[in-house]
């Protein structure tokens, strides 16, 4: 007779490889699972020795099954844009504290939130540096911004503090 422990350690072997199968969906993405392919010696960890044919059946329907669902789950979650954090984002309105350039030639902005934001794209905004200027920064697709003036066009942005 098998110790309540051994069954119990040869369920988390099983699910172990299941566990390892989903998380490769990449490879295992189009494979079926066979656990004919399993060895001897495997089957007597897991305990599907014990299982009768149509029992193992049944096991590696409701395997591929969960498998498929898990696939789609992970189709559906990946199938925007943007990823969930980036969707997240929001736009900021602050007051340009601000703005200069270094010897290189980059411009930054400086707000009174403490952000500070570099240009990345060519351009030209007319902004007063007397600190009443309001700004907007728009999150963009791709995970850009767009930093905007008042009523002046808008120039891509990223975020150094």
């Amino acid at each position: 007779m098998i110790s309540f422990d051994k069954l119990n350690q040869g369920m988390k072997y099983i699910f172990t490889i299941v566990a390892f199968i989903f998380s490769n969906s990449s490879t295992a993405a189009d494979r079926t699972l066979d656990l004919s392919t399993m060895s001897d010696s495997d089957k007597n960890k897991t305990g599907l020795y014990k299982l009768s044919e149509s029992e193992i059946k049944s096991l590696q329907q409701w395997l591929s099954t969960q498998h498929k669902t898990i696939q789609k789950e992970e189709r559906q979650s990946n199938a925007g844009f943007e990823l969930k954090e980036q969707s997240k984002r929001e736009t900021i309105v602050a007051t340009l504290e601000k703005f200069y350039k270094d010897p290189l030639g980059n411009t930054f902005y400086k707000l009174t939130n403490g952000q500070v934001w570099k240009q990345i794209q060519s351009g030209r905004m007319n902004l007063k540096n007397d600190g009443t200027q309001n700004i907007t920064i728009e999150p963009m697709m791709m995970g850009s911004w767009l930093l905007k003036g008042d009523g002046n066009r808008g120039v891509k942005v990223k975020r150094i503090r």
